[in-house]
């Protein structure tokens, strides 16, 4: 009798703690969206970044970052400025000259 009756207590607990809905708690996803001068701040670390690579001389890398940093912000003069140096340490002569003439329409807007 003992047993039959832990048995049922047992069975009991558990169906009433399984099935029991208002402790069951939704998983909301957070989403983080920053905001355009987040993204500058961000932009402008990364051009500092890439002019760092250029003067340690990892220019691959560097010409890398500095157009990662102009896709996020194109209206930065800086950022144009580092993208024509690290055009030019990679020997992209053509490039960097295009990359001076879009820094100079950034600059008259």
């Amino acid at each position: 009798m003992k047993k039959h009756f832990t048995k049922i207590l047992c069975i009991s607990l558990l169906v009433h703690f399984s099935l029991k809905g208002d402790q069951l708690n939704a998983l909301v996803p957070y989403y983080y969206l920053p905001t355009i001068k987040n993204l500058e701040k961000e932009s402008l670390s990364i051009g500092k970044n890439a002019y760092q690579l250029l003067y340690f001389g990892q220019i691959k890398e560097s010409l890398n970052l500095a157009k990662l940093a102009i896709q996020i912000n194109k209206l930065d003069e800086n950022l144009w400025l580092i993208l024509s140096e690290s055009q030019v340490a990679n020997k992209l002569y053509e490039e960097a000259l295009i990359s001076l003439k879009k820094q100079k329409k950034s600059n008259l807007i």
